[in-house]
Parts: structure tokens; C-alpha cells; sequence
């Protein structure tokens, strides 16, 4: 994520100053509270993201795994049940898959029972 921001910095920048130059820059002549907004909006998007990278580093993949298809249903449920929007087909065909993945990717689980270990003697 720091290099992508890093490549698209110095377009960012291009573009502020043309629009600056211009006259049109509304960062440029905006409220500075907008201003302070704005750039306070990078830290609230990257510390999650930060988080998130500090905890995949330090958990099993299967549970990572497993937890990349909850969000996605907890997300359609939340807007179905909370914000009260119409499911319509497209959405729960997306439901579907994403179960329809999970189940797929679960079903090789089966082999995997523990065996019981031997004692050494």
C-alpha cells in the first residue's frame, strides 16, 4: 500500500497544482477544516489496513482464509437487515458464490483429523 501511494503521489501532487494554478483547486481554497479532513482521512484508511497486515502476519492462513468469506456475508447481511436495501439477484447470486467457495474450500478438511500421537519410548 506505501508503494502504490508512492507511485500515485506525484500525479496527486501534478494534478493539486495545475488545478491550484488555475484557480479551480477547491484544496487549495477550501475550509481548513475540509483540509484537515482530508488529510487525516490517509492515517484512518492506512492503520486499519496496517492492523489487519500485523494480524495476518501472526494468525494461520486457514483462519484468515475463513474469515475473507465472512466479511463479504456479514457485509449483504448488514445491508439487507440494517439498512433495509432489497436483496436483489445480482447480490444474492454474489451471496451464493461466496458460500458456494467456502464450502469448497472446506471440503478437503475432512482429511485432515488429527491422528492420535504415538508416545515414544
Amino acid at each position: 500500500l506505501y508503494l502504490e501511494a508512492m507511485v500515485q503521489l506525484p500525479v496527486a501532487l501534478i494534478i493539486i497544482g495545475t488545478l491550484a494554478w488555475h484557480g479551480e483547486g477547491a484544496f487549495v481554497n477550501g475550509d481548513l477544516a475540509d483540509k484537515l479532513l482530508l488529510m487525516g482521512s490517509a492515517p484512518a484508511t492506512l492503520l486499519p489496513v496496517g492492523l489487519f497486515c500485523y494480524a495476518v502476519a501472526r494468525t494461520r492462513m486457514s483462519t484468515v482464509g475463513l474469515l475473507q468469506y465472512i466479511e463479504p456475508s456479514l457485509a449483504f447481511l448488514l445491508a439487507i437487515y440494517w439498512f433495509g436495501e432489497a436483496p436483489d439477484p445480482i447480490k444474492a447470486v454474489g451471496f451464493a458464490f461466496v458460500w458456494a467457495g467456502l464450502l469448497v474450500s472446506l471440503l478437503p478438511l475432512h482429511r485432515l483429523k488429527r491422528r492420535p500421537q504415538s508416545v515414544p519410548r
